[in-house]
């Protein structure tokens, strides 16, 4: 990851671009054929790592986009704007998310049930649960380290401002988690992105949430690491890359918000 960027742009109409988005998503979504018969080893137990690579690959994009479940459609809508006017590919978080809840499904029916009582067995459950949450926190968090550029939807919806509006919180754990992510990965330097993307650009579109949260846990998170967008940056980025085309159109937003205006916090 290179930049992180908080976007405040909930009142966006960019709607147009939903099915632009929709093959973006369609693009990057798993590709899932194998049944879980496929994964059991001569031990009896799961290849987990066989498990991670088909249903949450980590894939080529060039941002990744973090929101909130209500806000899916939103963030589809954006991955479509950027494709059409940039050529540039969004990883949305949702894109993997569902699948989690489909893997533990299944593990869930063959391995946690009782065949006679028909319910679920509570600490065969927790520790399959644990299992798939850790893949898939472990491959969002190598795709927020494997593209250029973070981008966190900011709405109501994923975020609650409570006694301040310095001290925000959420009530997702896959938000905080995403969150602090970004925070804390590896920052890198522009230039072990490019060669990447280079390859990405040869080929076109067509060719190349939620996991259910009934108990509700606020969770306080720290955006002073992100710069802030609005729909007037996303306006502005547009027509500096209609006056100027560069190869990497991404380069015009860095200019737009440089990194000097970030505010550092020494600890």
């Amino acid at each position: 990851m290179y930049r992180g960027f908080e976007l405040n742009i909930n009142d966006w109409d960019i709607a147009a671009y939903h099915s632009q988005g929709i093959q973006v998503f369609d693009f990057f979504k798993p590709k899932v054929t194998s049944v879980l018969d496929s994964y059991i080893k001569a031990n009896k137990a799961l290849d987990g790592a066989k498990m991670q690579e088909d249903w949450f690959p980590a894939v080529n994009a060039d941002i990744f986009i973090s929101h909130s479940s209500a806000d899916k459609d939103f963030a589809l809508c954006l991955a479509g704007w950027l494709y059409k006017h940039f050529n540039i590919t969004a990883f949305i978080d949702s894109m993997i998310w569902g699948y989690a809840d489909e893997l533990l499904l299944d593990i869930d029916n063959r391995k946690c049930k009782n065949d006679q009582t028909g319910y679920y067995i509570y600490k065969l459950r927790n520790h399959s649960t644990s299992h798939i949450h850790v893949m898939l926190a472990t491959a969002l968090t190598k795709m927020i380290d494997k593209t250029e550029c973070f981008f966190f939807i900011n709405t109501g919806n994923s975020i609650t401002i409570e006694d301040s509006i310095t001290d925000p919180y959420t009530y997702s754990p896959w938000i905080y988690s995403e969150l602090e992510m970004s925070r804390l990965v590896r920052k890198k330097e522009l230039s072990d992105y490019r060669a990447k993307i280079s390859k990405i650009r040869m080929f076109s579109l067509n060719e190349i949430r939620m996991i259910s949260e009934n108990v509700e846990i606020t969770h306080k998170v720290d955006l002073e690491h992100l710069t802030k967008l609005s729909k007037e940056d996303f306006k502005v980025w547009l027509q500096l890359d209609a006056e100027e085309k560069l190869q990497y159109p991404i380069g015009h937003l860095y200019e737009l918000r440089p990194l000097e205006k970030l505010k550092i916090v020494l600890s």
